[in-house]
């Protein structure tokens, strides 16, 4: 398996930060969400028709690559939808003109489930005209185990109905075991066939609310996961995503970096 990095986790870092620390760190992929004021990323210069051709021989001279583009848009969404299909396209376009084989799109945006109804028939059509539009740019859409998805059961209901080859999932594995209960090789049985990258975190409950912690000092089962994967053979990448654009108390990138590296080097036998 391959490890990879979110700049989500690096939100004061520039390109030049993310790139050394990616390369040396031995990480093997840069996860796109966002960069440093820039949250959209088909707005950010390095990929504009100018400068991507130069992002892009720099990061095959370092031997990196963007494996996702992670866009905001939720799909699933009652109010905004319009918006979210043209954000998910934008995000197609940009995965397409960078060879990044994935875009990954949500149902609803928050982590947490919540009480807006999900139409299930306007995702599977969401998916099914997004995927079309993928297509022939050599992208996969895939749609994160998160909020309402987040019970996988669900997730895999409306890839199966959507029954495109390039609409899969993202599995992120925190979120079906943290707020469903899910075991692992349970969320595992539901999107075996779908699983085509993974979000990677642990975390604890402190005070009742969720806190979200380096690898191995929460109480996730880490290696059940891996076992998981390893049991619908999954190789593809496994990607941390730390959330500290969004909760500045975390720890600093430098050091959650190194450590998830080396951590999952040590689980995967890569050390």
């Amino acid at each position: 398996m391959k490890l990879a990095f979110s700049t989500l986790g690096c939100p004061g870092w520039m390109w030049r930060d993310i790139l050394s620390a990616a390369a040396d760190l031995g990480y093997d992929g840069i996860e796109m969400r966002g960069l440093f004021r820039e949250m959209y990323v088909p707005n950010v210069s390095l990929f504009s028709p100018e400068a991507i051709q130069n992002t892009l021989a720099t990061l095959q001279r370092l031997g990196l690559e963007i494996p996702c583009m992670t866009s905001n848009a939720g799909i699933g969404r009652k109010v905004g939808h319009l918006a979210a299909m043209d954000e998910a396209r934008d995000y197609i376009d940009l995965a397409g003109r960078a060879g990044s084989p994935f875009v990954r799109v949500m149902g609803n945006v928050y982590a947490e489930p919540d009480e807006e109804p999900m139409d299930e028939g306007q995702v599977v059509e969401a998916l099914q005209e997004l995927g079309d539009y993928a297509a022939p740019q050599g992208v996969n859409v895939l749609l994160e185990t998160n909020g309402y998805f987040a019970d996988t059961k669900n997730l895999a209901r409306v890839l199966k109905n959507a029954n495109r080859p390039n609409v899969a999932a993202l599995w992120d594995v925190h979120h079906p075991i943290r707020f469903f209960d899910e075991a692992p090789q349970e969320t595992a049985g539901n999107l075996e066939g779908y699983v085509r990258y993974v979000h990677f975190k642990d975390s604890r409950m402190e005070n009742g609310k969720i806190r979200y912690r380096i690898l191995g000092d929460g109480d996730l089962p880490l290696e059940g996961f891996l076992a998981a994967l390893r049991s619908i053979g999954y190789d593809g990448y496994i990607s941390l995503e730390w959330v500290k654009r969004w909760d500045p108390t975390l720890e600093e990138p430098g050091v959650v970096l190194a450590h998830f590296v080396n951590k999952m080097k040590a689980m995967l036998g890569q050390a």
